[in-house]
């Protein structure tokens, strides 16, 4: 059983924290530190209140579960539409009210809703605040369930970014919270955190390389102490708490990898100061993931408000997750590979039939007809009952969605909306054999069942 209330409720309970405090500095709050949830304070909010933080974040978690994941070509605007919800209506909040809102997310928000186009996002140098780092947690769950390489995980996370930060220190800042997250995720057991923090630096910078020389300069200078893994040795008095997205990300993995459980990390993050809501939050999902949400002390889960709404949300996420990482079925592999070599190697993999004999003027619809290989290939589908039933409505969902992309479940619903296509068009089989699409949905399967038998 897939649990995303680890990271979630590390992740609100963080925020909560520090919401009453933010803008202190750090002075302050080492005269007077924060060590329970507290109430009032700097928005006047009751006690357990969540910021905007939280509330984009579970936009973002409404968003995979309304498209069973992420789709390419409309989960972009799918999210912005619920930010908006969110912005203007009031959706996601704790009491009905917006109180906490990041200048550049405003921005982008308003150019989205005057043009309605994937170019909202902001992207000047001094428009990289932790706007859009503070929602991508969701993600870091999506990545672990649906078997994405490194390349199509950060076109993903740089698109969900882009939505409000577009400049690339922003993007990159997400990729690397964001793998930081899953490398927890994938070593659940592994309590060396240094060790999983090490490798997240050579995945990322092994990334860098592919970048121009402009962006690669950019990334390199302003990450640099993450890079070059100083910051976890880094003195207290050099940690910058600020919502600047690179003082962020250093002030939360310098939390991560200086404290030994989810109490002392979240109190270490919100009395650094200054962001306390949202380095809180970032600290809490990171340290929920690592120490389990056990460790997160009771009377603070209970402190929350709308703590039905929230478990109601991770109950759907976790309902969502599961269904993309465990399949129901799987394809026998050696019928799998040999239809796929089928399609490679036949030309005649599916042929269009003989229309000679059919007598002049007499309107004929072109129709195909698949080799053995293909034949057997179909007929084990039907006899083992993997088709979608309902993949009219499933498929509309995804149609513009890259199958490179595609999880278990959006395969095969792809997968039965060909096989059952040629019913209702002649030569669609033909088409899409000649066009590579039917072979890319059994090349995406085998990689997924390969990663799902592992």
């Amino acid at each position: 059983m897939i649990n995303s209330e680890d990271g979630i409720y590390g992740f609100i309970v963080g925020d909560a924290l520090g919401v009453p405090v933010e803008f202190n500095n750090r002075i302050i709050l080492e005269q007077n530190p924060v060590k329970n949830m507290r109430e009032f304070g700097t928005h006047g909010q009751p006690k357990g209140t969540w910021s905007d933080d939280t509330s984009m974040m579970l936009a973002t978690i409404d968003s995979l579960i309304d498209k069973n994941g992420y789709s390419f070509g409309s989960s972009f605007y799918d999210i912005a539409d619920k930010f908006v919800l969110w912005y203007k209506n009031n959706k996601y909040t704790p009491n009905n009210e917006v109180f906490d809102i990041g200048n550049t997310t405003r921005r982008a928000l308003n150019n989205y809703l005057k043009n309605k186009n994937r170019l909202c996002g902001c992207g000047e140098l001094s428009e990289n605040g932790n706007g859009s780092l503070m929602r991508i947690l969701p993600l870091a769950y999506y990545f672990y369930c649906s078997n994405l390489d490194i390349q199509q995980r950060k076109e993903i996370i740089f698109e969900v970014s882009s939505i409000t930060h577009s400049n690339i220190i922003s993007k990159y800042g997400c990729l690397i919270y964001t793998e930081l997250a899953l490398n927890f995720l994938n070593n659940s057991n592994n309590k060396d955190l240094i060790s999983v923090y090490c490798e997240i630096v050579k995945t990322v910078s092994a990334l860098i390389k592919k970048e121009d020389k402009k962006d690669k300069e950019i990334i390199k200078r302003y990450y640099s102490k993450i890079l070059n893994r100083k910051i976890c040795k880094e003195r207290y008095e050099n940690i910058n708490s600020s919502g600047f997205i690179v003082d962020t990300l250093e002030a939360v993995i310098w939390v991560i990898l200086n404290t030994q459980n989810y109490k002392e990390a979240v109190l270490k993050a919100v009395n650094l100061g200054d962001d306390t809501d949202t380095i809180g939050a970032l600290v809490g999902g990171i340290a929920g993931i690592v120490y389990g949400s056990c460790s997160i002390p009771k009377e603070w889960i209970e402190d929350l408000q709308k703590k039905e709404y929230i478990d109601a949300m991770i109950k759907s996420f976790n309902e969502c997750l599961e269904k993309i990482k465990y399949p129901t079925n799987f394809i026998d592999s050696e019928i799998l590979q040999d239809t796929i070599e089928d399609l490679r190697n036949n030309p005649n993999a599916f042929e269009l039939e003989d229309c000679n004999d059919t007598p002049k003027n007499t309107l004929m619809i072109p129709r195909c007809k698949p080799s053995k290989q293909l034949s057997k290939f179909m007929e084990y589908i039907y006899n083992n009952e993997l088709m979608d039933k309902e993949y009219l409505e499933n498929y509309e969902k995804i149609k513009d969605k890259e199958i490179k992309y595609m999880n278990y479940n959006e395969i095969i619903t792809s997968l039965t909306f060909f096989l059952r296509g040629e019913r209702f068009c002649g030569g669609f089989w033909y088409t899409n054999f000649k066009n590579g699409r039917i072979l890319k949905i059994l090349v995406r399967l085998k990689e997924l069942e390969d990663g799902n038998r592992k």
